[in-house]
């Protein structure tokens, strides 16, 4: 049967996974595979504001399949970074789970050993009054006396809502960020966590993301499966990135 023989349905299939295959192998050559691969020092000599966003291998067995994620932030003229991150084992003693803490710019950013990989970085104009709303999302996080392991909210549930909160930050998390899915059941649909798409999902548990950050992406279980179209790449669960790494 020749191409002419096709219909478009099938043209448009074929198409699109023509287009996979070599944007993820052409944005190969150019990225490593590995999350970790990209070390992340804070040490710099901007006295400039500045927001970064960070993941790394969780602790333990869990590490294989997931991140954990945390947003640093820095106002103008300040020697160091102030490090925001959700913890669980925090409300054991405490009733809330919220970390926020100081972070010298000598300090390594990882955790629990496993070097951090950064996800985003803004400075320059307009950082300064990001940083504010950045703040008051934080102090307005909905979840900080709740924290579930899977599906969520978790970790990468408050810095997916922060990406929410404040869409100039134009996050994208890892396929391996579980828990950026979780919506309660009255907030089925919504926008991505990027603020440059829509989503649909039901606690975590299954739903689909279609944005200009995210690409498509699609989870059941909280495992996610995504093609960024515009990044040439795709992210799958465990391995996360393949292809052009931003």
């Amino acid at each position: 049967m020749g191409i002419k023989q096709l219909s478009w349905r099938r043209k448009i299939v074929y198409g699109l996974a023509l287009y996979a295959i070599i944007s993820v192998s052409l944005g190969s050559l150019y990225s490593s595979t590995s999350l970790g691969a990209t070390r992340a020092p804070l040490q710099e000599s901007h006295d400039g504001p500045v927001v970064k966003v960070y993941a790394a291998r969780t602790w333990g067995k869990k590490g294989m399949l997931a991140v954990h994620t945390w947003i640093m932030t820095r106002r103008r003229g300040e020697t160091h970074y102030n490090r925001h991150e959700i913890i669980g084992w925090k409300l054991r003693w405490s009733d809330s789970a919220l970390s926020s803490r100081r972070w010298d710019t000598n300090d390594d950013s990882s955790w629990y050993g496993n070097q951090a990989t950064l996800l985003v970085e803004h400075r320059g104009d307009g950082v300064e009054e990001m940083i504010g709303r950045i703040d008051a999302a934080i102090e307005n996080y909905p979840y900080k006396s709740q924290y579930r392991l899977w599906p969520g909210p978790n970790s990468n549930t408050f810095t997916a809502y922060l990406g929410l909160a404040v869409p100039e930050l134009h996050l994208d998390l890892p396929s391996t960020a579980i828990g950026k899915d979780f919506r309660p059941v009255h907030k089925l649909f919504g926008r991505s966590a990027s603020g440059t798409g829509l989503q649909v999902s039901l606690l975590g548990l299954g739903g689909l993301s279609i944005g200009y950050e995210e690409g498509v992406e699609a989870s059941f279980l909280g495992i996610n499966f995504e093609w960024d179209i515009f990044d040439w790449a795709i992210e799958l669960p465990g391995l996360g990135r393949i292809g052009y790494r931003q």
